[in-house]
């Protein structure tokens, strides 16, 4: 999949409506201006190769935990959730 920086910001908006129920931001993160940092996670069986969304401000790793897990559900394409410290 080609990840328009359309599609992007469409992601980044939804991690971003997610993430403020925990408190928290989130962003897309990006290796190069046009181009996010990508990474293989796995969802369900298969894996999959698509952007990393970071999240910052929660340090509580039950919330940090149940926040990626509703990313990555909820999200299609996204294939990992780090967190800022």
């Amino acid at each position: 999949m080609e990840y328009t920086k359309n599609i992007l910001l469409q992601m980044e908006k939804k991690a971003n409506t997610i993430a403020s129920e925990y408190g928290c931001q989130a962003f897309i993160l990006m290796q190069s201006e046009t181009e996010p940092l990508m990474s293989v996670g796995v969802q369900g069986d298969k894996r999959n190769y698509g952007p990393v969304i970071m999240i910052r401000g929660e340090y509580d790793i039950q919330k940090v935990k149940e926040l990626s897990t509703r990313i990555t559900n909820e999200i299609s394409g996204i294939s990992r959730v780090e967190m800022e410290i």
